[in-house]
């Protein structure tokens, strides 16, 4: 006999109403037909599943039993699902829940399961009192079927509004005494099914208050990986809550999830990452979290290639990272090795592990500035450059090739190449740059927010090579900042140069210094941007501009210097002199070894760092018979010995020939500006106007 005949025998057979003892037969032939998944749309086109339904209410407990059989095997079938729901055949699965009968409830319990695998089902279920009664099941003394039901009540309450008839129904309380029985089993699906329970405010505060909190987190002691995974999972689910979270902190649990990051099963580090997430959210978690290494054994977990582990660990970093403390353990990483492996993560095949390690890697640049200029081109107004920072230029738009950020330990080892310069910001270390911030934050003072923005420009302007001319359409591309750089980077042996050692700077060099004077004085708000082509500029904001005293980093105090001269890098005499920017400058004043800058009349002697605080554009001076041009372009001062001029007579010396600027041309936009620091040092271009946008881009 072929299969589909054998099919409508057997469901013909059932329609009718023979003995009992042949629809048990019929029933159990069924179901075994069934198994094959080939069948089971078949059987449900030949009206099968109606037919069975109906025998749901046969008086007969076999034929209960293999009817509910079969119909466990058919709604395999996601289409079989849909088709019980049309024939009314929840609602007598839900009855036999009272059976006596454990064979009966087992079967009707295993339809259910699959039934409740549809959305449509579990709202059904819900309607017609299912909920309660398998909380009624649960509720009784721990039998075979229990297993069952909790399995059953974890897919209904994939649905929030199940939830809430769970508690209606008093069903939290069976929930917390099945999680602390002996068998591990029905721990797993109780804690699973409490965590699907814990979606909403109201549960959740019922399972604290009936006490779930200490036996989940008893649980995660145990020797079965199932039971432990779902502890954590309820733990997750039970800490969005802000009560629960304060209570799981008293309880200590941080040190058990920190330990299971580095359990050996997949699950239990992925549901122990989502439980410390939640647990991150609260403030006083995150420091706790924080002090017992949390962050470290989070970023050790990261290397595991689980997406899914990877996209909770880099939301729970990206939270804890919001801490100054979790900042600074990453920065200490060797190597920024952390960091390096969010970076990598920016190119994961899943998009959730790309988005959530972004949003870390936001939080995380927050604080490592050198890695956040480096990756997204701006350091904001909040973000106050320290000593450290460095600027290795822009890491470029395909962040998945990126393979590592390179330490400043690794940048100064290595030989002298063509690529562009490193840029050190240290005040300690950088006599010349503390100077400029010993004298400004004096300077300043008493000054207008308009005077304060144009000194600081004028003095950044000056130092690095004077002011260009903006009709000039050659000027900028011919201005020799990178002959310059070479020089430096030839005399130093590095790649990595000090900023205060740069006197002939482009936009970059200028955006950056301005930034950092800004930073150190206390004056704000003010953004640095890198754009393209070597632009970078500098953003404030008059109406919001104040000056805050912070600590001043000053270098280590030395012997006053005595010049003397050297061979130029670039061949030629030794001494240079610079005339004040845009206007000739004569010997008048020029004395001391030699070696002098002209600036409006007053001699000024090179600082220790060998920076020429006088440097011009396009402007030659005449000094004790040695002729240059550009500060020290071409020459090759140095500094050694006692005596002398001390870096910060060299500022001195240059800031005495500038007149206090006046509020006469005072800025009447609304905008914040740009300021400019290469043509007319302190004018302020509107931000969106065509004056700021020229500024931004190349012409």
């Amino acid at each position: 006999m072929r299969r589909r005949d054998l099919m409508d025998v057997l469901i013909s057979t059932l329609s009718r109403e023979d003995s009992v003892e042949i629809q048990d037969e019929a029933a159990f032939a069924l179901a075994n037909i069934a198994k094959d998944f080939a069948n089971k749309a078949d059987i449900r086109k030949a009206g099968g599943i109606k037919v069975l339904v109906k025998l749901l209410e046969s008086p007969d407990p076999d034929v209960k039993k293999n009817v509910a059989l079969a119909l466990s095997m058919l709604l395999d079938d996601f289409s079989n699902r849909t088709e019980i729901r049309y024939v009314n055949g929840i609602s007598p699965l839900l009855d036999l829940l009272a059976s006596e009968f454990q064979e009966v409830l087992e079967n009707a319990l295993n339809s259910l399961i699959r039934c409740a695998e549809d959305y449509s089902n579990r709202g059904e279920i819900r309607k017609l009192n299912g909920i309660r009664r398998l909380v009624d099941l649960i509720s009784q003394d721990p039998g075979d079927a229990h297993q069952l039901a909790l399995q059953c009540l974890c897919n209904c309450l994939e649905e929030a509004e199940a939830a809430n008839s769970l508690a209606d129904a008093n069903g939290i309380a069976p929930l917390i005494k099945l999680i602390q029985v002996d068998d591990n089993k029905l721990k797993r699906f109780a804690s699973l099914a409490l965590a699907k329970a814990s979606k909403i405010e109201r549960t959740q505060n019922i399972g604290r208050e009936a006490g779930a909190l200490q036996p989940l987190i008893n649980n995660l002691a145990s020797n079965d990986a199932a039971v432990v995974s779902s502890a954590a999972t309820a733990l997750a689910a039970l800490g969005k809550n802000d009560a629960n979270q304060m209570e799981l902190a008293k309880l200590n649990v941080t040190d058990s999830l920190i330990k299971l990051l580095g359990h050996d099963d997949a699950e239990v580090k992925r549901e122990a990452v989502a439980a410390l997430s939640s647990m991150f959210i609260n403030d006083s978690n995150r420091a706790e979290i924080i002090k017992q290494n949390g962050v470290q054994a989070m970023l050790a977990s990261l290397e595991k290639p689980d997406f899914k582990a990877q996209m909770s660990l880099c939301l729970t970093l990206a939270r804890c990272l919001q801490e100054p403390d979790g900042q600074m353990v990453l920065a200490k990483q060797t190597g920024f090795k952390g960091l390096l492996k969010i970076v990598e993560l920016l190119g994961c095949k899943d998009v959730n592990v790309c988005r959530n390690a972004a949003y870390t890697l936001s939080n995380a640049t927050q604080y490592d500035l050198s890695a956040k200029y480096w990756l997204r081109n701006h350091v904001t107004p909040e973000n106050i450059i320290t000593d450290g920072f460095y600027d290795i230029g822009f890491a470029g738009t395909k962040l998945e090739a990126i393979q590592s950020f390179p330490t400043l330990a690794d940048l100064q080892s290595r030989p002298i190449d063509k690529r562009r310069e490193v840029i050190l910001v240290d005040a300690a270390q950088d006599t010349t740059l503390a100077a400029i911030i010993a004298y400004l934050s004096d300077a300043l003072v008493n000054k207008s927010p308009r005077q304060q923005i144009q000194l600081i420009s004028t003095v950044v302007s000056r130092l690095m090579g004077g002011p260009l001319d903006a009709n000039a359409s050659t000027q900028v591309s011919e201005f020799g900042f990178k002959f310059r750089v070479s020089e430096l980077k030839l005399r130093t042996g590095s790649n990595v140069i000090p900023i205060g050692m740069i006197n002939q700077g482009t936009f970059y060099h200028r955006a950056l210094l301005f930034k950092v004077v800004c930073d150190r004085v206390g004056l704000g708000p003010c953004l640095l941007v890198r754009g393209e082509y070597h632009r970078a500029w500098n953003i404030v904001d008059l109406k919001k501009q104040t000056m805050v005293a912070r600590a001043v980093a000053v270098a280590k105090k030395e012997a006053a210097p005595v010049l003397r001269q050297k061979q130029s890098v670039a061949g030629g005499a030794g001494g240079a002199g610079g005339g004040a920017a845009g206007t000739g400058a004569g010997t008048s004043g020029a004395s001391s070894s030699g070696s002098g800058a002209a600036v409006g009349g007053t001699a000024v002697a090179a600082s220790s760092m060998g920076t020429a605080a006088g440097s011009t554009a396009g402007t030659a001076a005449t000094a004790s018979g040695m002729s240059g041009s550009g500060g020290l372009s071409g020459t090759g001062v140095v500094a050694s010995g006692s005596g002398g001029s001390s870096a910060s007579a060299i500022l001195e010396g240059l800031l005495g020939s500038l007149a206090v600027p006046d509020d006469s041309h005072p800025y009447t936009s609304d905008e914040p500006a740009v300021v400019d620091l290469m043509f007319e040092p302190g004018r302020l271009l509107a931000m969106g106007s065509q004056e700021a946008a020229a500024y931004q881009r190349m012409n």
